[in-house]
């Protein structure tokens, strides 16, 4: 095994916005999750870095009447390549994103915990297709 020629540099949490619905009562048997990701990318070609900021937010914060809890969170990640990657403009735009959302997945199941409501594991996202 080796080292990938892609790599995370460092990573940090920019935002968490976080408000629970005191009111919400749940009289379904369930609730679909509603997720709105998005990427930005800030690319430095001479450097082969790029700074990937990825945020999510878990439901809609205009109808949080619907939901327990509206959360809104920005990670950033800082990236780094070899020479040697040629489609660099896939990686920033599926893999790290992909690697961010592995940081937040935690931050959001501690965050539901801790709010009293049950774990919520964010499921996988396939950043390969648009919406």
């Amino acid at each position: 095994m080796k080292d990938s020629e892609f790599q995370l540099l460092s990573q940090r949490l920019r935002r968490v916005d976080f408000e629970i619905n005191k009111g919400f009562k749940n009289k379904s048997k369930g609730i679909r999750l509603k997720l709105f990701p998005e990427a930005e990318v800030h690319k430095d070609k001479k450097e082969n870095k790029a700074i990937v900021i990825f945020k999510l937010k878990i439901f809609d914060k205009k109808e949080l009447e619907k939901y327990p809890f509206f959360m809104n969170l920005e990670i950033e990640g800082v990236f780094s390549w070899s020479e040697n990657v040629d489609n660099i403009d896939e990686y920033l735009k599926i893999n790290a994103p992909a690697v961010l959302m592995s940081y937040l997945r935690s931050i959001v199941t501690q965050l539901t915990v801790f709010a009293g409501y049950p774990p919520l594991i964010l499921p996988l996202i396939d950043f390969t297709k648009d919406k």
